[in-house]
Formats: structure tokens, sequence, C-alpha cells
């Protein structure tokens, strides 16, 4: 029982990676949903927001790549401010826009773990 707690109590001060959420309209009726899924589709042209947090955690400093920026786009963004008593700190966030027809790698990262998604983008209608 001792070695469960330990392993638990462990994996809980070692951290996770970012989860993503996405935002499905802008503030002040914005309504979040986890991403579960590790994959991501969406249209040329399209831009995508989303909160990033760490669940058990704080998050270190969110960055955001992708691996081909001629397919998908990652900016780093600030979603909102968030007053937790003594501070008001800034929620980061991630836009992802549809460049061109095809398939990459989104990279969400802090100090110390990664979050990767593929990110599939699909030709706009004519």
């Amino acid at each position: 029982m001792k070695a469960v707690i330990l392993v638990l109590a462990s994996s809980l001060l070692m951290g996770c990676a970012p989860d993503l959420w996405l935002h499905t309209a802008p503030p002040p009726t914005t309504h979040e949903t986890r991403v579960l899924s590790d994959e991501i589709e969406l249209t040329e042209g399209v831009g995508l927001g989303f909160g990033v947090g760490c669940t058990f955690l704080a998050c270190g400093e969110i960055r955001v790549s992708t691996d081909a920026p001629g397919v998908a786009r990652a900016y780093l963004s600030h979603v909102d401010r968030k007053d937790i008593g003594w501070t008001l700190r800034t929620k980061p966030g991630v836009v992802l826009v549809g460049v061109s027809q095809g398939t990459t790698i989104l990279h969400v990262w802090d100090d110390s773990h990664e979050r990767r998604v593929t990110v599939k983008v699909l030709a706009a209608a004519q």
C-alpha cells in the first residue's frame, strides 16, 4: 500500500504534459472543451483557439511549434486573466491556423513536459 501511495505522489510531483482546451466562442460567452484526442482536423484558412493548462501543477513557460509551418502554424496567445487570490495570472493559449492541405505535428510544451497532436489540414471548399 505504501508503494502505491509513493508512486502516485511521485507522479503528481512530476506533473504531466500540458492539456489543450478548445474555445468555441470569444469571451464573455466562451466555452471550453478538453481535447482528449491526439488528432485535430481543420480547414485551410481556419484558426482555432485553445487554452493551455497543466492538470496537477502550474505549467512552466509554454512554447508551441509545428513540424511543417507551411501546413499549419501555431502561435502562443493569452486567453484570459485569472484572479487567483493574491495576484492576476495570465492563462496561456495557442492559436492554430490551417495554411495548406496536409498533415503536421503540433508541439505544446513547458519546462519539462510535451504534448504532441497530429494536425490534419483539409482543403477549403471551392
